[in-house]
């Protein structure tokens, strides 16, 4: 991977105001990508940002994770721009005082490749004073973005081991599948009320700067095509990380699409392992999955209720195979296993792929509930949780938190839920930054 130097990278960082300030971001986008030192995704994502504040820092951005070569690039575009901050922007950039010119000189003349890197004693300038001059607390009451305040040398961000890089604009895309409807031979119901999981999720990652991409109602042709083409997607190579929210009936180790073809979720999750998705390597990628994993309702330990105070619903069959518990309009999203052979398919195994985090609705073999008005359990709690502590904690507490607000949950017949989930990440969480706030998710 390619890493821009100490030296060059904090002299970005610590110029982030003077860019912010002097630079012109829509005469030297251009440029930069005439000469390839950025790609087309991230031209069109600069060009799409309105605010020119937002575009400098979006750029600052993609020049922290270009090579010294490239920066230099960028030094001699602001060198031969006809803007004098641009000029000057340069050479506080190289750490250099701005030469003496002689008659009919101009700064155009001068060759970066050997200017940003100082030899001899003179070494590089102070930074200009402006730098010290405001705190990170000031920059963000004055709504202007800036990198993560860490203790921590920048330098060391990309590769540090304790948490992944989280920078850049989108935080990276944002899957949601929702099978609501289902056809008429397969016997599944419709999932009244996932619509408000839907939009819960869908404001929640905008909120948390990612693009949703979602899709609803698939078979399994086209579950797995939108799963191969998403995992496919280019704008995965300029972003930092990856979230993937399958919403369906389920069974063990599998969700259904429409048609009710069972989709292993260890499937789902190998389209974005080191085998199928390189762009991904090394980012976190978290999948949501709401879907029974079983038919089995819990009853709670140390209920006082027998089944003798309250009845419980049947399963009538093939021809119903959702236990649809009316009371209270709490529903479950569970469908038993048919024949051996889908059992065979299915199959239940640990996700070994590394940088992957998976928080399940319910435990395996269990059942997961859903309100026609307010949507299931699991998401609800999910939401409540990360809207409230995405800025206080990582996302295995909040994972616990949310095990937690679903257990405390009681349906009206007295069944319980219990969430689970698995940490495959290599570092101790993903810190997410908005434009205001550190979020650590």
């Amino acid at each position: 991977m390619v890493i821009l130097s100490r030296e060059n990278h904090d002299a970005l960082q610590k110029n982030m105001v003077l860019l912010m300030e002097d630079l012109e971001p829509r005469e030297i986008i251009p440029k930069l990508y005439s000469k390839k030192i950025i790609t087309r995704y991230q031209k069109e994502t600069l060009d799409a940002t309105p605010e020119d504040t937002q575009k400098t820092y979006k750029l600052i951005d993609y020049l922290l994770r270009k090579s010294d070569e490239q920066f230099n690039v960028f030094l001699q575009i602001l060198l031969d721009s006809e803007d004098e901050k641009h000029r000057t922007i340069a050479f506080i950039l190289s750490g250099r005082e701005p030469p003496e010119r002689s008659a009919g000189e101009n700064d155009s003349q001068i060759n970066f490749d050997s200017l940003s890197s100082p030899s001899g004693s003179g070494g590089r300038i102070q930074q200009r004073h402006i730098e010290s001059s405001h705190s990170m607390e000031e920059l963000e009451s004055n709504d202007i973005p800036q990198p993560v305040k860490s203790n921590k040398s920048p330098a060391v961000e990309p590769t540090s081991d304790e948490s992944y890089k989280m920078k850049t604009t989108p935080r990276g895309l944002c899957l949601l599948i929702n099978n609501d409807k289902f056809l008429p031979h397969t016997g599944l119901r419709s999932r009244a009320g996932t619509e408000m999981d839907v939009k819960s999720l869908t404001e929640l990652f905008t909120k948390l700067n990612y693009t949703v991409h979602q899709h609803e109602n698939l078979n399994e042709n086209r579950m797995h095509k939108v799963l191969k083409d998403f995992s496919s997607r280019h704008e995965h190579e300029e972003l930092d990380s990856c979230v993937v929210c399958v919403l369906s009936h389920g069974t063990k180790g599998a969700v259904y699409s429409t048609d009710k073809r069972a989709i292993n979720i260890e499937q789902i999750i190998e389209y974005f392992d080191g085998d199928h998705c390189a762009a991904l390597i090394g980012k976190p990628k978290v999948f949501i999955i709401q879907a029974c994993r079983g038919t089995t309702k819990d009853s709670g330990a140390g209920d006082e209720r027998t089944d003798s105070e309250e009845v419980e619903p049947q399963i009538e069959g093939v021809t119903q195979l959702i236990a649809n518990v009316t009371l209270n309009d709490d529903r479950v999203d569970s469908v038993p296993i048919t024949s051996e052979d889908e059992l065979n398919a299915i199959g239940e195994k640990i996700p070994v792929h590394a940088d992957v985090f998976i928080l399940y609705a319910t435990v395996p073999g269990y059942v997961s509930w859903r309100n026609s008005e307010e949507g299931t359990w699991f998401i609800n709690c999910l939401i409540k949780v990360i809207n409230e502590r995405c800025n206080t904690e990582d996302l295995s507490s909040m994972a616990t938190m949310i095990n937690n607000e679903v257990a405390k949950r009681l349906s009206q017949l007295g069944y319980k839920q219990m969430p689970e989930f698995w940490n495959r990440l290599r570092k101790s969480y993903i810190s997410i930054r908005d434009e205001r706030n550190l979020i650590r998710f």
